[in-house]
């Protein structure tokens, strides 16, 4: 499912259908627990840090171009969609404990300002290490490996990038090919690295 209007994300929920009638039991809906509220975070965050995440799409955008990569199409986009994300990269939350509050007000007023989610959200305060940027780049050409010196030149430049999302993240290189069904490519030829932080 996707959020309509800002702040934007994706999440899921089952919803169990009678097939004998053909109607929806909307009694008996459900999610897996925290899915909706990782969602709703990783919304807001994005919402609120809107200029800096255009920052890092058009750096990943820039370098994938450079050096013959690209992100997810969007056929394994759809597979894959989940919470604040795009075709280079998932927000994920590692630390719900300093969000408790911003979820009580989402679900009391979701359409606060971006400055009201601003002031709500206090990104200056929040531990870089509680918010997971995963980025995962596959090489363009069907036949091409992770280049072990495009994928150190790509942690290098992003370590020294100014004016992107704080955050732990981890960063990923893959061939062409990925699973279908789960939208992923780690494969014994992935190049990765999940531990630099940005403060």
């Amino acid at each position: 499912m996707e959020s309509i209007g800002e702040p934007h994300f994706y999440t899921y929920a089952i919803i169990p259908i009678d097939k004998k009638s053909e109607s929806i039991l909307t009694d008996a809906i459900w999610t897996q627990e925290g899915a909706v509220e990782d969602s709703i975070i990783t919304g807001l965050y994005g919402f609120v840090e809107k200029e800096k995440f255009l920052n890092l799409t058009n750096f990943l955008e820039s370098f994938s171009q450079e050096y013959g990569l690209t992100g997810l199409n969007k056929e394994a986009l759809k597979a894959g969609e989940r919470n604040f994300s795009n075709e280079y990269y998932i927000v994920g939350i590692r630390d719900n404990d300093p969000f408790q509050n911003v979820i009580e007000l989402y679900f009391e007023n979701p359409n606060r300002t971006r400055e009201e989610w601003r002031s709500i959200l206090n990104v200056d305060a929040i531990n870089p290490s509680a918010i997971r940027i995963a980025i995962e780049l596959y090489i363009a050409n069907q036949e091409g490996e992770p280049n072990q010196e495009v994928f150190e030149k790509l942690l290098r430049e992003i370590e020294d990038l100014d004016n992107i999302p704080k955050g732990l993240y981890a960063i990923s290189m893959h061939d062409n090919f990925i699973h279908r069904e789960k939208a992923i490519g780690h494969k014994e030829n992935t190049l990765s690295n999940d531990s630099l932080l940005k403060e």
